[in-house]
Parts: C-alpha cells; sequence; structure tokens
C-alpha cells in the first residue's frame, strides 16, 4: 500500500501505542535487509498468508531492528515537535508506558528525555 507512495524512499508510520508500525518495500529490503525468512525473537515481520510476501507491518522486538537503522537525533526531533503540538492543544502531561525496545535503545531515550528537560 505505502509502495504507491514510493519505493525509493523509505515510509514508516507507527501505530498509536509504538507497537507495530507499516512501511514501504523500500524500508523491508534496502534499509533493514529484512526477506520473508526474517524470525526475530519477541517480534514479528507479518506475512500474507495467501503469498507468504511480507506485508509490511513490523511488531513489537522487530522495531528494535528498524529503529536502529535511524539516528535518535530524529526521535529527538519527533518528540520535540510533538510536545509543542499537545501544549498548543491543551495537553498539559504525557505517560511514557515504557518501551518496546531493548535496553541499548531505552538508554539512549533516557539520554535524550533528560536533554529535553533540561531546555524545558
Amino acid at each position: 500500500m505505502l509502495d504507491e507512495i514510493s519505493t525509493t524512499k523509505p515510509i514508516v508510520i507507527f501505530s498509536f501505542d509504538l507497537h507495530s508500525c507499516i512501511v514501504n518495500s523500500y524500508v523491508l529490503k534496502e534499509v533493514c535487509n529484512f526477506t520473508n525468512k526474517t524470525l526475530i525473537n519477541g517480534g514479528e515481520i507479518e506475512l500474507d498468508p495467501k503469498t507468504g510476501e511480507m506485508t509490511g507491518m513490523i511488531k513489537d522486538l522487530a522495531l528494535t531492528s528498524l529503529l536502529k537503522k535511524f539516528p535518535m537525533e530524529n526521535f529527538s526531533n519527533c518528540i520535540k515537535t510533538s510536545m509543542h503540538l499537545m501544549t498548543q492543544s491543551g495537553i498539559t502531561s504525557v505517560t511514557d508506558m515504557g518501551s518496546v525496545f531493548d535496553l541499548e535503545l531505552n538508554w539512549e531515550e533516557l539520554r535524550i528525555k533528560r536533554e529535553l528537560e533540561k531546555k524545558g
């Protein structure tokens, strides 16, 4: 479905709960080097039950492989933009229910959160 938009640029759309995302074939094949045989413990790269081809849906710990391919600064910018949009809408607090990502990324997330807190 996302390939109708682009097959030459990465497209990643996260679910609201951040437990899954959908990506285009460029991300699957060029960014993550996933195949329809890729197995990830604690995660899933969804396959079409009829064709066996990847659908683009990535779930739970399989997101770790995807996120490691993108600079953490991108996530910091996303957090800053999201915080700005929320405060403009009157939302004054947000709760993080935890992370589905691995420990290495959690430390990086913590560093970014602390940096954002210092900047106010």
